[in-house]
């Protein structure tokens, strides 16, 4: 595979990447400068703001390490990737805030209902989360031969023999 060095992919990976985090530098800038609120807004705003920082130095040093040690499509893949992990609170959220327990829906018991209710958009993540790893991950794993099938299907033969 020909390495390609030039410098346009790292200019078009910091162009995703500003492009991107363009929102929570500028939503930060204005809680921080503009907001005349006091009540802990503004700390968040950093911590925010930081985070915003770090992922644009990752994309910054993994789009350079695709660059250099790969292709052009490294660079930008690198730069996707670490935008896809600095966007997954704020999917993780927009999700849950789907999700709206009712109080009759779960009037089974009273201490229990309460509790399902209190988790439900905890356990809805958990339980998509494992259901969709199952999906995806295995028919993966068994294309790529780490389980393998055949294991499985002697395993069955073994025990119709007895």
């Amino acid at each position: 595979e020909a390495k390609s060095r030039d410098p346009g992919a790292l200019y078009l990976a910091m162009i995703l990447s500003a492009i991107f985090l363009q929102y929570d530098y500028l939503a930060c800038f204005k809680i921080i400068f503009f907001s005349k609120c006091c009540d802990g807004s503004k700390l968040a705003a950093l911590l925010i703001l930081c985070e915003a920082i770090t992922a644009s130095i990752a994309c910054a040093i993994f789009s350079f390490n695709g660059w250099y040690n790969g292709t052009v499509y490294d660079a930008i893949m690198n730069t996707i990737g670490v935008l896809f992990i600095h966007d997954i609170d704020e999917k993780v959220f927009e999700s849950v805030s789907i999700i709206i327990p009712s109080e009759n829906r779960f009037s089974i018991c009273c201490c229990f209902g309460k509790c399902l209710r209190d988790s439900m958009k905890t356990w809805c993540t958990f339980i998509f989360i494992a259901m969709l790893t199952l999906i995806t991950a295995t028919p993966l794993l068994i294309m790529s031969g780490v389980l393998d099938t055949d294991d499985y299907t002697s395993a069955a033969d073994d025990v119709e023999n007895i």
